[in-house]
């Protein structure tokens, strides 16, 4: 029956998975036997896959490569091929991780607190990592009027942060990114301006 060599791929005992950073080509090229020449398919998550621009499936009697130019984060998941001819079939798991940068954070950017010069925020991280812990975020404050972004001084390694020394009465917007070690994500931001002033004031 036909049959997978695995082996030059991940080693005698090593773990089936592929590991690409976003926007780099995903190539899973693996040695097969079987005669006659056997049927692949490709199953991703449950579904078959078909070639497209972004997907080339290519194969002859000792290789079946599935290739994309450009892997996205979206392209994680398990990958099954399947052989099958005359004499029998096999099938193996291959898991693919795309590592990217991480997505939005989770809103809403919520107000916990405001004083004559300082406002804190609170949000949630995002649903989506990328593939690595998320390692910090990042806050940025723009005056309502303006355009210009100014990232906060500071720290900020869990979803919530205070921002200093503004002036009071002014109105700022702020947004928030997060970051992993594969880069910095999409902002999250405040539906609204923030007026800087004491919470009784």
């Amino acid at each position: 029956k036909p049959s997978f060599d695995l082996s030059s791929l991940f080693g005698p005992l090593g773990k089936k998975e592929i590991r690409v950073k976003a926007g780099e080509p995903l190539t899973i090229d693996v040695p097969i036997n079987g005669s006659p020449t056997p049927v692949i398919t490709w199953i991703k998550d449950g579904e078959t896959v078909q070639p497209t621009r972004d997907t080339q499936l290519e194969s002859d009697d000792i290789h079946a490569k599935l290739h994309k130019p450009s892997a996205k984060r979206g392209d994680t998941g398990k990958y099954k091929i399947q052989l099958k001819n005359d004499s029998g079939e096999d099938e193996c798991d291959i898991d693919v991780i795309v590592l990217d940068k991480p997505g939005v954070p989770e809103g809403p950017l919520e107000t916990t607190e405001t004083t004559k010069d300082s406002v804190s925020l609170q949000w949630k991280p995002p649903k989506e990592n990328g593939g690595g812990d998320i390692t910090g975020y990042i806050i940025e404050k723009c005056a309502e009027n303006s355009d210009r972004w100014e990232k906060v001084p500071g720290v900020f390694t869990q979803p919530k942060g205070t921002i200093k020394d503004l002036e009071i009465n002014k109105k700022f917007k702020f947004r928030v990114k997060a970051e992993n070690i594969y880069g910095i994500g999409e902002p999250l931001e405040t539906t609204s301006a923030i007026t800087v002033k004491p919470p009784y004031g």
